[in-house]
């Protein structure tokens, strides 16, 4: 049975502030049930070619005629309500001159008919203010403001006020925020909602307690000049006087005791926290969610030039901004965090381009002359760099920000500066032994275990996801706190695996099926059982992601229907002269019409898969025999799916614009993997001589290189935003975000190139520092053991952090999970996440000197979770989730064992 559609209706799309990413929004939505949707919008600009799709889409423009009934019906019925006891001519006779100067407008008529309300006291005035009311929204704008500016000095203040708010803020504020931040200047309102309705000219209304603008026009006519003279609301200094007002309120003591007193209700008995937003808690009408959120925002948009500002600034970073990290992981969402980072180091960048000094540099807490613009750029790289390495450990316990977390930063950055000019380490732990001075651009880095060896990786904003194509599975981790959310088990081996368009489904090729999943619930959606022998060499979502494309080796394209697992359609790619035999790539266009094949030896080619049977496919240029079009070993569609670039195996790349058969050659770049972010604007490389590099495309010129040392990459990746990249080497995937492609958003700022470095930065790879990921202390706490996800398990000095003795190494590819140093400091036992278990008998021969001896040398079946000795240390417990056994140590044999059918959380005592 065919269910009935679902309808939405959306109006005021100009208002959003990217109306083509909404739309491209809404064409990505994936729906059991069909949807259709009615938006309304001023005229804007309407998606076409792989935007849209598979959906279509249908457009219309009204004429005033087309309005004219429903707004008459309107304003019959407002005029009708509000003076039923005016005789009926009266009443026609406003309808008829509204009417007349409406010009199809309803966002005119309604302003006019509340305007009209103030003036509804005798026919005189009535007939007077239809009279003046002007035609057009910008004459009846001006006529509003008139109004405005008219009134007594503090009410035209306290109206500037309320509309400076209301103009600026990121979201509408409710009438308790908006009453909170008007004071001190304005104390003791009464009824706000009723100021607002007197004093502000109609410009604002009120729905649901939330304050807004009555329009988007209503902003714009406010916020720029009109006929030479200056806007009423000037854009630059409005955001400053927010940005200060959220800092001020952010820098109050009372945040700390109230966030502290927060996080022990919610983590204690009844009203222990499931994952919900426990700032909400602190709020009761206050802006402090909004200034938490928000207040960045506004400092981005503010003028440079406000020394007040950079006071503000000075005040919040050096004194209240671990508070402000504590309130955010009291959300329980850090990507406030990492947003506020990036508009911050936005404003940076145009402090830095500005001439006149200012004294953000006072920020520094090291007397290092660094400029302003450098000094807020450190504070923002802190902030980015704390979501990846403590972003998990912040959201379970937030308070551990103001203690917990600066001892582990590096020593050079802003927040361990701040940490050690205060004193804190006195009151907390004290940290020893970091590798680096300052932070590095590698994020993280995450190992997939031993004998498991990585070969695709896939991002998306909330998830990144790395193959295993032996053991047909797939690895999601979480792209903010690098946490494993789950693995998806194809039971086959799996060769490739595609992302859908809405970054929500991934489809894996599997050597007897194809099967769809969905990424945020690890449930498999769909399964198709392949129906030929030829080998998968491309898999695609359909322009809806109810269908399934793949190609085969045969030079045959099949779509599926996900459904009901039905062949949709298919396209075989016509054998012509020389063109025959297995391509050894194929790939479709992202407008999913074109399919372009290569074949060693053969020039490129690009079928249209919907013209006719007699067509021919559009070929490159071939300029001699040994052209190196002849041998491409990548190519990679443009996001127009008018040219595609080629990575030949002499490392030239070539970008063909296969409709104007135009070939650009490139020597400089000698890649030897590519891939091009979603916008196109963006190339991450590798080479053989060992260095990943970011060019801008299709200039390609350089803006970031890394050099990695004696490490072969295997696969590459951007994240959506291409502000993030991704490379994996054997079993472990490492993580990048540098400086260099940070940009803020563009629903907010001008072009993204603007804030592309002119120079280059060069950097070298310095996540090969493996890092520490079990711990066993011993020996009266004057040393400790550490197992590292490279393998390695060493002794180390606890005073000072120097490595003592390198006890054992397990594959480098695994992590080590669990270390037990027993209470004797006689034995070690370590194991990792392949289920590898090694014990050593160590022996302190002198000062920091120890002899080192095998044990045991085995493997369990799964990760041990526990190890016990007794307490003459000759027996020992290795518990695994499904097993527990006993060793003993001296004969070094198992004595007894136990199987578990279920792992419920046992712990041994």
């Amino acid at each position: 049975m065919k269910s009935k559609p679902l309808c939405w209706v959306l109006d005021a799309l100009d208002e959003v502030d990217i109306p083509i990413a909404f739309i491209n929004s809404l064409v990505k939505v994936r729906s059991l049930t069909p949807i259709k949707i009615f938006i309304t919008s001023r005229p804007t600009r309407i998606p076409s070619g792989p935007a849209a799709c598979g959906t279509r889409i249908f457009t219309s423009f009204l004429s005033q005629d087309d309005t004219r009934g429903d707004i008459q019906v309107y304003v019959h019925d407002a005029v009708s309500e509000a003076l039923p006891d005016v005789e009926q001519k009266m009443r026609d006779d406003i309808m008829d001159q509204v009417l007349s100067k409406a010009n199809g407008s309803f966002l005119w008529v309604r302003l006019v008919l509340e305007s009209l309300r103030d003036n509804w006291h005798t026919q005189e005035d009535i007939c007077r203010a239809l009279t003046e009311v002007p035609m057009g929204m910008k004459n009846l704008y001006s006529q509003m403001l008139e109004k405005v500016e008219s009134q007594s000095p503090r009410l035209r203040a306290m109206a500037k006020r309320i509309m400076t708010w209301t103009a600026c803020s990121w979201r509408p504020l409710t009438i308790a925020e908006l009453q909170t931040v008007m004071e001190p200047e304005f104390l003791g309102f009464v009824r706000l909602q009723e100021t607002i309705t007197q004093i502000c000219g109609n410009f604002i209304s009120v729905n649901n307690n939330k304050v807004s603008l009555v329009h988007l026009t209503a902003r714009q006519f406010l916020l720029n000049s009109h006929k030479g003279a200056p806007p009423f609301i000037t854009a630059e200094y409005s955001h400053e006087h927010v940005a200060c007002a959220c800092l001020k309120y952010l820098c109050d003591e009372k945040w700390k005791a109230i966030c502290k007193r927060i996080e022990i209700s919610t983590t204690l008995g009844k009203n222990a926290s499931s994952g919900r937003n426990r700032l909400l808690l602190a709020e009761e009408g206050n802006p402090l969610s909004y200034s938490v959120c928000y207040y960045a925002f506004h400092v981005s948009k503010a003028s440079l030039n406000s020394e007040g500002l950079q006071e503000a600034l000075t005040r919040f970073l050096t004194r209240y901004c671990l508070s402000w990290i504590e309130a955010i992981a009291l959300s329980g969402n850090m990507r406030y965090l990492t947003r506020s980072a990036k508009l911050l180091k936005a404003y940076a960048k145009r402090v830095s381009h500005r001439p006149v000094p200012n004294r953000l540099a006072s920020l520094s807490l090291k007397d290092s002359g660094s400029g302003d613009s450098k000094v807020l750029r450190l504070w923002a790289t802190d902030f980015i760099h704390i979501v990846g390495k403590f972003g998990l450990n912040l959201v379970q316990s937030p308070s551990s920000v103001h203690h917990l977390v600066p001892p582990f930063c590096p020593r050079s950055s802003m927040i361990s500066s701040l940490y050690n000019r205060y004193g804190l380490q006195t009151r907390s732990i004290s940290v020893t032994g970091l590798s680096s001075e300052g932070w590095h651009d590698c994020f993280a880095s995450t190992s997939l275990g031993e004998e498991q060896a990585a070969s695709q990786i896939r991002a998306t904003d909330v998830f990144f996801l790395v193959l295993c194509s032996s053991g047909g599975t797939v690895i999601v981790w979480h792209t903010e706190t690098f946490e494993e959310v789950r693995k998806l088990r194809h039971g086959e081996y799996v060769s490739d695996m595609e992302l859908g368009r809405s970054h929500s489904l991934l489809a894996t090729v599997g050597s007897e099926t194809y099967r769809v999943w969905d990424i945020a619930s690890g449930r498999q959606l769909h399964q198709i059982k392949k129906q030929s022998r030829a080998l998968t060499t491309m898999i695609a979502f359909g322009s809806a992601e109810s269908e399934l494309i793949v190609g085969l080796d045969d030079c045959t394209v099949i779509c599926y229907d996900l459904e009901s697992t039905v062949q949709k359609w298919r396209f075989a790619s016509p054998i012509l002269g020389e063109y025959h035999g297995c391509p050894s790539i194929m790939t479709m266009s992202p407008d999913k019409n074109k399919l372009a094949l290569s074949r060693r030896g053969k020039l490129p080619v690009v079928w249209d898969m919907y013209a006719t049977a007699l067509q021919q496919p559009l070929r490159c240029r071939e300029q001699d025999r040994t052209d190196a079009l002849l041998s491409i070993s990548a190519m990679e569609w443009l996001p127009d799916s008018n040219s595609i670039l080629m990575l030949c195996h002499n490392t030239k790349l070539i970008h063909w614009h296969i409709y104007d058969e135009e070939q650009h050659e490139f020597d400089h770049v000698n890649p030897h993997e590519m891939v091009i972010s979603l916008d196109g604007n963006l190339l991450l490389s590798y080479n053989h001589m060992g260095t990943i590099s970011v060019h801008t495309f299709p200039r390609l010129s350089l803006i970031y290189q890394l050099a990695i040392k004696n490490e072969l990459i295997e696969k590459l990746a951007f994240s959506p935003d291409a502000q993030r990249f991704y490379d994996l080497r054997g079993a472990v995937c490492n993580v990048w975000e540098p400086d260099a492609l940070a940009r803020p958003d563009e629903s907010e700022f001008e072009d993204y190139r603007s804030f592309v470095a002119t120079e280059p930065v060069i950097a070298r790879d310095e996540s090969s520092q493996s890092h520490i990921t079990a711990l066993a202390c011993g020996f009266a706490d004057k040393f400790y053991c550490a197992g590292r996800e490279d393998g390695t398990v060493c002794i180390h000095s606890a005073l000072d952090g120097r490595k003592v003795r390198k006890v054992c190494s397990h594959s480098s590819h695994s992590s080590v999970i669990r270390l037990a140093w027993s209470d004797s400091g006689r034995f070690i036992i370590s194991a990792d996440d392949g289920g590898r278990v090694i014990g050593k008998r160590v022996s302190l021969k002198a000062e920091n000197a120890f002899a080192v001896f095998p044990v045991l040398d085995m493997r369990v079946d799964g990760p041990p979770q526990q190890f016990i000795f007794n307490k003459d240390e000759n027996l020992l417990l290795i518990s695994t989730p499904s097993m527990d056994r006993v060793w003993d140590l001296k004969p070094k044999q198992e004595i007894y064992s136990r199987a578990w059918n279920v792992d419920r959380g046992r712990r041994w005592v």
